[in-house]
């Protein structure tokens, strides 16, 4: 099974792998599926929604049509197209859709293997105290790099070979160049994450639709450094603020301009989207087209397309597919 939990090999290849008939190996498939999780070695979403259905003695005519000839049309938010084909009130088919969206499609997801799963260490800690950010760099997990004492006194000793000291001499100056490099590159991440809250106090004080547009020449001009010697030093970094962790990345934000030509982020107008389809009504939810008139109102000047994806990458469905009957 795959790690939804459904069953997706060929069972006439599996069977004769096994050395049975096509018959018996579906029997068994059949005991399998009995087991719990209910749905689990399902060979496909329309079969592991009609066991979980049989298992819970709720399945019915309606429900099982809907299964295997609608859940394309449901998916895509077509409910009136689905209601007058099969001759029912949009209403009861909702309360059908409503029901069938309680059910799990992946089974098998909660007992997967935890090889996914990614536990973030922050690089920087921002802590707010009284009215002031203090920025620390959490290097408690990284070992400290010392010189060993050994090689130290080994130079300094006049008896030793003089090709054994220059040897050591040679990899001395190398140690050193390395904690010395670390080190530089440790302030060098403080300093930026300075910068950060100097640029971005906005969205520690007040939340995400306050971030402000900023990319990596804006602070490479403040700290008097190179674009790239930014770009390396935030990548793969994370940062823990008070509103959550982050990764460093996520500060550096493009934008667009408002009415009065002040640039705003692309993620101050992704809260301002979410914001405003939490306010819509669910039976007449906003279009994007509609969402763009109402940021306008809001002197956030951007495209329809703009917003359509926004929406996207916030998860969001269109509004076919938010209308509630």
């Amino acid at each position: 099974m795959d790690s939804r939990g459904y069953f997706t090999l060929n069972i006439q290849e599996v069977a004769l792998d096994l050395g049975v008939s096509p018959e018996k190996f579906t029997k068994i498939l059949k005991i399998v599926q009995n087991l719990e999780p209910d749905g689990v070695a399902s060979t496909c979403l329309e079969e592991c929604l009609i066991i979980q259905l049989r298992k819970k003695n709720q399945l019915t005519p309606l429900l099982e049509n809907l299964i295997k000839n609608y859940l394309k049309d449901i998916g895509q938010g077509k409910l009136t197209k689905v209601a007058d084909r099969l001759a029912i009130p949009v209403q009861k088919l909702q309360e059908q859709v409503d029901f069938l969206k309680t059910l799990n499609p992946k089974p098998a997801a909660g007992f997967g293997s935890n090889q996914d799963t990614r536990f973030i260490t922050p690089d920087i800690i921002i802590e707010k105290i009284e009215n002031e950010y203090i920025v620390l760099v959490n290097d408690v997990s990284t070992p400290r790099l010392m010189i060993n004492s050994l090689y130290k006194e080994m130079i300094n000793n006049p008896q030793a070979d003089k090709g054994t000291r220059n040897f050591i001499e040679k990899k001395l100056h190398g140690a050193i160049w390395l904690i010395k490099s670390i080190e530089q590159r440790r302030i060098t991440l403080y300093k930026i994450a300075n910068v950060l809250v100097d640029l971005q106090r906005g969205f520690l004080d007040k939340g995400r639709q306050y971030l402000v547009p900023l990319n990596l020449k804006d602070v490479a001009e403040r700290l008097d450094i190179h674009e790239s010697t930014v770009s390396r030093a935030i990548a793969n970094k994370y940062v823990q603020t008070p509103r959550g962790l982050y990764p460093l990345k996520f500060f550096f934000s493009s934008g667009v301009n408002n009415v009065t030509g002040k640039k705003i982020s692309a993620e101050a107008i992704k809260k301002n989207i979410e914001d405003l389809i939490a306010t819509e009504d669910p039976k007449k939810p906003f279009s994007d087209q509609k969402i763009c008139q109402l940021l306008q109102q809001k002197g956030i000047k951007i495209a329809r397309r703009t917003v359509g994806k926004y929406r996207e990458e916030l998860g969001i469905p269109a509004a076919v597919q938010r209308r509630r009957y």
